[in-house]
């Protein structure tokens, strides 16, 4: 499927790739800057009329989140405003049911990170952007290693000592990849890619994965 990294993300499950429409789906955006327009034009009006009017929470000044839903804003449902500095937090803001007042903090999903980096780099802030995109991938891997026992030359010796420092825990991880901000885990762990290389030796696509996997890995 083409990626239209504006408007769709899109995830592997059971092997099927799924795209979410962002008009359908609860999520978090901005407000406040050049990203207006696009909103507006999500919903048939304009945006931050609908947020002012929708909100359950009083509206910082200049540029602000929203937690909301594109597809009920307009009829039903109400939204949540709080500052950007939110995004940078473990738990984000939200609204336990679109439909009610009551409020809940939630640690947000890789996709629904990704749409707000997304937001943010319409915006042209690419520095919010990066910032919330690193705290995304630091958490893929919660137990991490050095970055000193990361081998500077990846290679079937540098690769064997490694997998002698790696925890149970770090060898069943999945291996990632990134495409367009969003990562995926791949159908294999980094102890059956370690593994592999030391049988069979090291090809390109083995290491291009496993070199992101291991950035990651040491991601503090």
């Amino acid at each position: 499927m083409t990626l239209d990294p504006n408007i769709e993300v899109f995830s592997f499950t059971n092997s099927n790739t799924i795209a979410y429409d962002r008009f359908e789906m609860p999520m978090f955006f901005i407000l406040g800057t050049s990203d207006d327009k696009y909103q507006s034009d999500l919903v048939g009006q304009d945006i931050q009329n609908l947020v002012r009017h929708k909100t359950i929470d009083p509206i910082p000044n200049g540029i602000y989140g929203v937690y909301a839903s594109r597809a009920l804003l307009p009829t039903s449902g109400y939204a949540r405003t709080f500052p950007i500095e939110s995004f940078l937090n473990e738990t984000w803001p939200i609204l336990s049911n679109i439909n009610s007042t009551k409020i809940s903090d939630i640690q947000p999903t890789n996709i629904e990170m990704t749409w707000i980096i997304r937001a943010f780099r319409r915006a042209n802030d690419n520095q919010m952007a990066n910032a919330i995109k690193y705290n995304m991938l630091k958490r893929l891997y919660p137990e991490k290693i050095s970055n000193d026992d990361v081998p500077t030359t990846l290679n079937v010796n540098s690769l064997s000592v490694l997998y002698t420092k790696l925890s149970d825990v770090q060898r069943n991880y999945p291996i990632y990849t990134v495409i367009n901000d969003l990562p995926f885990a791949l159908n294999k762990t980094l102890g059956d890619v370690l593994s592999q290389i030391s049988i069979t030796g090291c090809t390109s696509a083995d290491l291009k994965a496993l070199k992101i996997s291991l950035d990651l890995l040491s991601l503090t």
